[in-house]
C-alpha cells in the first residue's frame, strides 16, 4: 500500500460529501446552496477547511488538480472560485 494513502482518501471522501451536500440540496430547494444565507456560510466553510487540510498531510494527492477541483465546486454551489459570497 502507498504510504499514507488513508489521507489522500479521506480527503477524497470529503470533497464527495460536500458536493453530495449541495447537489442535495439543488435537488431539494431548487436553488444552489450559496443561495441559503443559513446553510450556505456553513457549508462554505467546510469547503475552505477541505482547502486548508491541502496544507498537511496529503499522501500522494496533486494538490493543485484538487484544489481546482474545490473551486470549481465552490463555484457550482453558487459562490465565487475565492470561495465567498455571490453579490
Amino acid at each position: 500500500m502507498r504510504k499514507n494513502v488513508a489521507f489522500e482518501r479521506s480527503l477524497n471522501l470529503m470533497y464527495d460529501a460536500l458536493d453530495k451536500y449541495q447537489e442535495t440540496h439543488r435537488r431539494a430547494y431548487g436553488s444552489p446552496i450559496g443561495a441559503d444565507g443559513v446553510l450556505g456560510d456553513q457549508w462554505i466553510a467546510a469547503v475552505r477547511a477541505l482547502a486548508g487540510l491541502l496544507d498537511g498531510e496529503t499522501g500522494e494527492l496533486d494538490c493543485g488538480a484538487f484544489d481546482h477541483k474545490l473551486r470549481d465546486l465552490a463555484e457550482t454551489a453558487g459562490f465565487t472560485r475565492d470561495f465567498e459570497d455571490v453579490p
